[in-house]
């Protein structure tokens, strides 16, 4: 194949790659093109050949054109002599290898095939029928070549946001506009296109909104034009979508810092925001001096509800606190996201303490929000239950051991009470009769030896003696067994109940999520959805009596 028939797959292997989420700067583009360049080094008359002159004549003198450059033994010498890229650019090193291998795989499509195994001469080809295959600068390499272009300039548009978020937008669901959203949310701002219907309103709905927040795997918190905010998806929602379609938009950064409020007003905080910030949003929990109304909120998303005394922001503005700007804080703390261009330098916020400490734990694959007991604002202590993975299953499975060993006990106890008395009785009844033998026996042995009696009389009521005697020790014998068997299956009963409870508690345990230190919850983030459910950032802050904290 020709030059730019191998720079034309390369580019097409280079554009499905970042749509696929591989991440190609200019070196790794460039370092792309020259492995699919590279192993024609063995001619001298390709282009790349006369960059290595001398390199590329000795090579064509030893071994001769497509040998060892265009087989698995050249890419293994190849990324040896590179190996040193791995010092400046590790990405650009393995490019350079994906380039050596386009250009091998697309040979391999040639008439004559490559020799993938040299210095063996086994020619590898990708079809057998040789019709199939393309000879060089024939009609059908410049085909391939018009294939390969024209389909990287297609692609080059999707592969700019990636496959999965077009996917997604094919989709329509609000899943998927979640997931795009988590994706980007750090380095640009988010906007989605939704065609759906107010259910307060029963307006129809077909506008482009900011995303403000993801509220679940399948709800996000949407913001208008005029700073109305909105929750859309499929469920119990502002708007129930038909279609969502997420976009990135202008890049920025974030960073998040939480505010200590206790003894201030709420003028405080709004002084305290930044100004030069493109956006800045509050989640809180407060308590307020005094009780508050604030007027009902119809078809949209109320990011402030005050209940009494206590009010709850969820990623509100500066805007939202207007009217409560005079309102006394008795307790609580903000968690503050602002965001700002990638060229502006955050400026520090006016309220200044001596930072906090923070730690961040994980929660994957936490079946749903609905499994998490703390919120923003929580104290916990150390060793505190703060989230659950529910699997009724395993607790029902071993609630049903343990309650079926339950309803055993009492049996056995009652059997072994009965079977206890039952052998009092007739051992206490055999051993009266025994004692009365006895007494016989011996006035019986008296008239014998005064001859007031025959002695077959005499060895008839001794074999009775002996026969009762017997009866006992089978009696007593019987009994034994019986109770050893009793007491076994007790006490294996009673291991069983154990063993069921310990087994349930063990089960409940491993469900539960404790806290591994104590503080503050000062923010809680979804950071993926999969399939097996939500995964959970939760930041916890300890420290003294600060005012601010910032991350």
């Amino acid at each position: 194949m020709k030059a730019p028939t191998h720079l034309a797959f390369a580019g097409l292997v280079g554009v499905t790659a970042s749509g696929l989420g591989s991440q190609l700067d200019a070196v790794s583009m460039s370092a792309l093109a020259v492995g699919a360049l590279l192993p024609d080094v063995d001619t001298s008359t390709s282009g790349i050949g006369r960059w290595f002159g001398p390199v590329s004549g000795k090579l064509e003198r030893t071994v001769g054109h497509r040998t060892l450059t265009h087989s698995l033994l050249g890419l293994v010498l190849t990324a040896g002599l590179s190996s040193w890229l791995l010092l400046l650019t590790p990405r650009a090193w393995l490019w350079l290898l994906v380039g050596m291998l386009t250009h091998i795989l697309l040979d391999a499509h040639n008439i004559q095939g490559v020799p993938l195994l040299y210095p063996l001469r086994l020619e590898f080809v990708s079809v057998t029928n040789k019709t199939w295959r393309c000879g060089y600068g024939s009609p059908a390499e410049f085909g391939y070549l018009a294939a390969f272009a024209l389909s990287a300039l297609a692609l080059s548009p999707l592969a700019l946001d990636g496959f999965s978020p077009w996917f997604h937008r094919v989709l329509g669901a609000p899943y998927g506009a979640v997931e795009d959203y988590l994706l980007w949310r750090d380095r640009y701002q988010v906007v989605v296109d939704v065609r759906g219907v107010n259910l307060i309103t029963a307006e129809a709905v077909n506008d482009r909104f900011t995303v403000i927040d993801a509220l679940s795997d399948d709800v996000l918190l949407v913001e208008d034009g005029t700073g109305r905010s909105y929750t859309v998806g499929q469920g119990n929602t502002n708007i129930h979508a038909k279609r969502v379609a997420a976009w990135r938009a202008d890049p920025r950064t974030m960073t998040t810092y939480r505010l200590e409020l206790a003894g201030r007003r709420v003028s405080d905080l709004m002084a305290s925001l930044p100004r030069d910030a493109q956006q800045v949003l509050l989640n809180a929990e407060l308590e307020l001096d005094r009780p508050i109304n604030l007027p009902p909120v119809v078809g949209s998303f109320a990011r402030l509800d005050a209940r009494g005394t206590t009010l709850h922001a969820r990623s509100a503005s500066i805007g939202d606190f207007v009217p409560l700007a005079d309102t006394l804080i008795t307790q609580g703390s903000a968690v503050v996201r602002a965001y700002y261009h990638p060229e502006v330098t955050p400026t520090p916020p006016i309220l200044t303490a001596p930072p906090l400490t923070a730690h961040v734990l994980t929660l994957p694959n936490l079946p749903s929000v609905s499994g998490l007991l703390v919120s923003v604002g929580d104290e916990v202590v150390e060793g505190e239950r703060i989230a659950r993975y529910v699997d009724d299953d395993a607790l029902a499975t071993s609630q049903a051991e343990a309650e079926a060993a339950h309803a055993r006990l009492p049996e056995l106890e009652r059997e072994l009470i009965q079977q206890q008395a039952s052998f009092e009785r007739d051992a206490a009844a055999l051993e009266q009769t025994i004692h009365q033998a006895n007494d016989d026996l011996a006035k019986l042995r008296y008239l014998v030896s005064a001859g007031a009696r025959p002695r077959n009389d005499l060895v008839h009521a001794e074999h009775h003696a002996d026969d009762l005697a017997k009866q006992l020790l089978d009696l007593q014998t019987t009994w034994t067994s019986q109770r050893t068997r009793l007491d076994t299956q007790l006490r294996e009963t009673r291991v069983s109940i154990a063993s069921a409870e310990r087994d349930h508690q063990h089960a409940l345990d491993a469900q539960w999520v404790r806290a591994p230190f104590a503080g503050i919850v000062s923010d809680i983030r979804i950071t993926q959805v999969g399939t097996q459910g939500i995964d959970l950032e939760l930041t916890f802050l300890q420290g003294g009596d600060s005012e601010l904290v910032s991350q």
